[in-house]
């Protein structure tokens, strides 16, 4: 039973990284993988994913959908930059 309930919570976490990838590909903007991997950690607390793994995946599939990922060590409040006004642009 432990490996169905580990399962179907990776299955969840894969689900919201493919979302907020999505959602940043839909709104062409930037996308803060520290403040999405602090959320999602907090979402799924019991996932057995700290939040450097976590971002870890976000970057990878953000990379894989061709959208740019804002790197950081800090965890912040959710920011989605459009791509125009992106900080250093």
């Amino acid at each position: 039973m432990g490996s169905f309930i580990s399962k179907f919570v990776e299955d969840l976490v894969s689900e919201e990284i493919d979302r907020i990838v999505a959602e940043a590909v839909d709104g062409k903007t930037l996308l803060a993988t520290s403040a999405e991997a602090a959320r999602i950690a907090r979402t799924y607390p019991n996932s057995g994913l700290d939040e450097r793994d976590l971002a870890q995946r976000i970057i990878m599939a953000a990379i894989a959908g061709g959208v740019p990922v804002e790197i950081g060590t800090e965890p912040s409040k959710r920011v989605a930059y459009p791509l125009a006004s992106s900080p250093g642009k």
